[in-house]
């Protein structure tokens, strides 16, 4: 898979997740697929995502960035994000219906 495959592959999966995105075309340059992924992921609200997109989007950065490298520490970095981030939220909303 080339560059504008895999940038294509990630868009239209960002495009996949939402209704009013259904109409939209995707770029044939890849500056401007560049853009609209970035955007797109600028406005996406936090959720899982599947491993086909983590995959695609590790792959755009390997190429985007010369000297990429995931490392352990990353990955525990984004577990812990993840973990406390989805536990602050649970707790915010169990607390508002206690309350309520």
């Amino acid at each position: 898979m080339d560059r504008s495959e895999n940038l294509r592959s990630i868009i239209q999966m960002l495009l996949d997740e939402r209704m009013e995105y259904a109409d939209w075309q995707i770029p044939d340059s890849l500056p401007e697929q560049q853009m609209m992924m970035r955007s797109l992921l600028n406005v996406r609200p936090p959720r899982p995502v599947d491993d086909d997109f983590l995959k695609a989007q590790e792959f755009q950065l390997k190429r985007d960035i010369e000297g990429y490298k995931k490392t352990t520490q990353d990955d525990l970095i984004s577990m812990q994000t993840g973990l406390f981030g989805y536990k602050m939220k649970l707790e915010s909303w169990l607390v508002i219906k206690i309350l309520a």
